[in-house]
């Protein structure tokens, strides 16, 4: 599961941040080739942070799961709440500060990138 983990790199709607795109972090997934389709699935306009750094201050974010409800009973981190891509559950973070960190997640980066957009747009 942490190799997985190591894998899925995380798509952050932190607040502090605009709609801008950001720089591509250097290596995103251990495998090369791998690491170069992600690349190209991605925009880059959601700021990235890393398993690492998540696990620094992992208290300090709210964590959503943009996968689908199949997916996230499957698996998924340890006090994630369901977002979903195909219709997003923003209802859901009525009672979440616009000021709070979240992080969004899914598997490759797709998913979790459009939905923190969308979060971004909302004032998150």
């Amino acid at each position: 599961m942490k190799n997985f983990l190591l894998l899925l790199f995380l798509f952050a709607g932190i607040l502090d941040s605009g709609c801008q795109k950001v720089q591509a972090p250097e290596k995103m997934c251990v495998d090369s080739d791998f690491n170069m389709l992600v690349h190209d699935y991605l925009d880059y306009t959601v700021p990235t942070i890393s398993v690492a750094k998540l696990n620094e201050r992992f208290g300090d974010y709210i964590l959503l799961d943009a996968r689908e409800a199949g997916e996230y009973e499957v698996s998924r981190i340890p006090g994630a709440r369901l977002i979903g891509f195909n219709s997003p559950n923003f209802i859901a973070l009525k009672s979440v500060p616009k000021n709070k960190a979240i992080v969004v997640y899914c598997s490759i980066g797709y998913r979790s990138e459009k939905v923190a957009l969308s979060l971004l747009e909302k004032g998150y």
